[in-house]
């Protein structure tokens, strides 16, 4: 006869329900609408958290750019920690790996996927990744590193997610601010903001991240 222990759900299996759960939550995210200001309230508990602690709109200045900037390159810096390099090298090093190119065009499409469900079509040829001037981010990805990577870490941990997921997760919230963007605002170009965002997450896959504290 099976004992208890062996019907019961491993911890293991219970944390991949969790931890599936919370993704569905931020599935869920990106179709809620947006009215300025931000909402961060009607969002699932991770993206609010994650929300609150960067505070976007005000330490940026309020510059769309930068903030797609921002949370693209902490989404492909945390798909960069996921690799588990061993090398020891200087923050803002280019690393080229066969890894990074195979993996970094999954969020871009996985990003693209999500915000044609929220309306926003676009071809990827038609992506504007010459970014003028008056576009580019106001602070570095080692600055953005600095700012708010811990933060973005510390959340994703409270919710059992590893990096993988991380940059997962940081792909939803990209979607929810081009959403804000270029549906609600109207003050970004979508193929502009699609354009920063893929951008973004090629630079920060393909960066050595400062160290977390």
């Amino acid at each position: 006869s099976c004992s208890w222990r062996a019907m019961r759900p491993s911890r293991r299996a219970e944390r991949r329900a969790d931890r599936g759960e919370h993704l569905l939550q931020a599935w869920c995210a990106v179709g809620l609408g947006f009215q300025a200001p931000l909402r961060f309230e009607q969002l699932p508990d991770l993206l609010a958290g994650l929300a609150q602690a960067f505070h976007f709109l005000e330490t940026l200045e309020a510059q769309p750019a930068s903030v797609l900037y921002a949370a693209a390159w902490l989404t492909g810096t945390s798909l960069y920690r996921s690799f588990n390099y061993t090398h020891d090298a200087k923050p803002g090093t280019v690393i080229l790996s066969d890894k990074a190119n195979e993996e970094w065009p999954k969020l871009a499409n996985l990003y693209m996927h999500v915000i044609e469900k929220d309306g926003i079509k676009l071809q990827p040829k038609d992506l504007i990744t010459d970014i003028p001037v008056e576009y580019k981010a106001k602070k570095d990805i080692l600055q953005i590193q600095e700012m708010f990577q811990d933060s973005y870490n510390q959340i994703m941990k409270k919710y059992g997610f590893g990096y993988l997921e991380g940059a997962q997760v940081g792909v939803f919230i990209c979607a929810i601010l081009t959403r804000f963007h270029c549906v609600s605002n109207k003050d970004l170009d979508p193929n502009l903001a699609a354009g920063i965002v893929s951008m973004g997450f090629v630079e920060g896959v393909k960066t050595c991240p400062i160290p977390l504290k």
